[in-house]
């Protein structure tokens, strides 16, 4: 976490987003089952349904399971399209429903524009990305973090 380009907290974690939608893609299969261990989905709990019309795969849930933590891959295209995240805080347990509603086909890889996220049934968070582009090149510093409050950002 930054505060004016200043480092404020640090907390290693996981993205399951990045993870499920792009590295799972390009990195070593021992780094995405390791991290899947670290987001406690189940692999050894494999099964075939149906998502929106479409044949999907569920790992790391059982029929009829909405809880734990798990993600739906479509059968055809082997792209995530539903992530589900259990997550206690205290004596609450929040539940985060993740949906990839789009994938365009950018430079020879499909990649995820819109998520939408229920927390505990009831919408939440939406995030649709325009104007992606991979492979492009970053300016000098950009991932120096005390540069970052300098940093223009192109347009």
């Amino acid at each position: 976490t930054f505060d004016n380009g200043i480092r404020v907290d640090f907390r290693p974690s996981v993205n399951p987003l990045l993870l499920l939608t792009s590295d799972v893609y390009a990195a070593p299969v021992t780094m995405v089952m390791r991290s899947l261990d670290t987001l406690h989905v189940d692999a050894d709990i494999i099964r075939d349904d149906t998502w929106e019309g479409e044949a999907v795969y569920v790992v790391g849930a059982k029929a009829g399971d909405t809880t734990s933590n798990q993600m739906w891959v479509d059968r055809d295209h082997l792209r995530l399209v539903r992530f589900i995240q259990s997550q206690k805080t205290g004596d609450r347990t929040m539940v985060s429903d993740i949906r990839v509603k789009g994938y365009k086909e950018i430079g020879g890889f499909d990649v995820a524009t819109e998520f939408v996220v229920l927390r505990n049934g009831r919408p939440f968070w939406r995030e649709e990305y325009a104007d992606v582009r991979v492979n492009s090149e970053f300016p000098a510093g950009t991932f120096d973090q005390a540069t970052w409050n300098d940093i223009p950002i192109p347009k």
